[in-house]
């Protein structure tokens, strides 16, 4: 049988399914202890009850170590019957070899017939850093939401105007902004024609761009190609030139609707938006102590979900140590002063220029690592929720008894 190298103590001895001896060692007892010969064999039958032993096993007499343990009621019944014959058989009770090992098969049995707080303080501090995030994505976007509809309440309120702006205001704009646009229908007005201007000066200067490469170009069918590209672009700004016309043609009734059903649009999405975020907020604050809950199975079985707890502890760590890889990268991004000494003995010390970059990107890899921690700890513990419910808990029995 494989010994394990590191001796667990308490529930951790447990929960690993660790055993101090093999049924070797029984089987061996037996042949020197004529006396409790009877009581060792029963001994070595209670090791054999769980049905994680194969076969095999059992007819070579071998076990591994974590096999030994019950996996249902049943058998931690069998077993503990088992261990009340062998003591009832026992030629010599008081035996030291035999009580220590009776007494740890009992241990065993009592451990698997107990329930057993089982949630991971890690996952817990996880899910409420989680939540508080939550809570602040939330308040950001409940003030989007007022923002939102007070610009609703601004447009419905617009004062009537009219104006007609020409495309030669927008030369010099590659750019245009949409905030505060609900503030005034010209103003709405104006950064819509914005955006129609800057896409039809971008065409334009890509059109003259084209044909200046064209006079340069080494063959004749690169200069096609870009005199081709060139007569493309000039076809979409004819297009942008006669979409800004149009706009600018609208009246105050067609611009005020425009706005209405753009401004409309933004506060929906917003209250879906912080509505998500609420519910995901409230979802995980509930799910806390549910999981804390059902996260108390008996040790029959937490024996025979070992193998998964495993893979989902592995996870677990794999996150921390991801996370804690990203902590150390920030750590290890430094600042790069220039230390400028001069004529009379004095020194100055500045920035190179980088610092605002590296500040950026060590918040940014805190920020990574927060995430991947919260992740983890959000999905496992969501997983881990389900599992324990269906598991861990006999629901036909609990709703039976409550009808009774």
């Amino acid at each position: 049988m494989a010994k394990s190298k590191k001796i667990p103590k308490g529930n951790k001895a447990y929960e690993q399914g660790y055993v101090s001896f093999s049924p070797e060692d029984l089987e061996n007892r037996a042949k020197d202890d004529t006396v409790n010969s009877e009581a060792y064999e029963l001994l070595d039958k209670a090791m054999f009850t769980s049905s994680h032993v194969s076969v095999r096993d059992k007819e070579r007499g071998e076990v591994e170590i974590d096999d030994i343990y019950p996996i249902t009621l049943e058998e931690a019944n069998e077993m503990e019957h088992l261990l009340d014959q062998a003591e009832s058989v026992a030629g010599n009770p008081r035996d030291t070899f035999f009580q220590d090992r009776l007494r740890e098969l009992r241990g065993i049995v009592n451990w698997s017939k107990k329930r057993h707080w089982n949630f991971s303080w890690v996952i817990v501090v996880g899910v409420i850093v989680s939540v508080f995030i939550l809570s602040e994505c939330s308040d950001h976007r409940e003030s989007k939401v007022k923002e939102v509809e007070k610009n609703v309440s601004i447009v419905e309120n617009w004062a009537e105007k009219d104006t007609t702006i020409s495309i030669e205001a927008f030369k010099n704009s590659d750019t245009y902004q949409n905030i505060d646009r609900f503030r005034d229908p010209n103003y709405y007005k104006e950064s819509m024609l914005k955006r129609i201007a800057a896409n039809y000066y971008g065409y334009v200067r890509a059109a003259k761009e084209l044909r200046a490469k064209a006079d340069t170009a080494s063959t004749a069918q690169r200069k096609d190609e870009f005199l081709k590209w060139a007569e493309e672009r000039d076809e979409s700004a004819g297009k942008s030139l006669v979409e800004f016309e149009q706009a600018n043609k609208l009246s105050f009734k067609d611009v005020k609707e425009m706005a209405l059903k753009d401004v409309k649009a933004d506060a929906k999405e917003a209250k879906g938006s912080a509505r998500w975020i609420w519910f995901w907020n409230i979802f995980f604050l509930i799910l806390i102590p549910v999981y804390i809950f059902a996260e108390r199975p008996y040790g029959y079985a937490i024996s025979r979900y070992r193998t998964e707890a495993k893979i989902l502890g592995g996870i677990k760590k794999g996150g921390l140590a991801f996370a804690g890889g990203l902590v150390g990268l920030a750590g290890s991004i430094g600042f790069v002063e220039i230390v400028t000494k001069w004529s009379d003995g004095s020194t100055t010390r500045e920035d190179d220029g980088t610092g605002p970059l590296r500040l950026g990107l060590k918040l940014l890899l805190l920020a990574a690592a927060v995430v991947v921690v919260c992740a983890v700890s959000c999905l496992l513990m969501l997983y881990s929720t389900i599992m324990g419910l269906t598991r861990n808990y006999n629901w036909k029995a609990i709703t039976a008894g409550m009808k009774t």
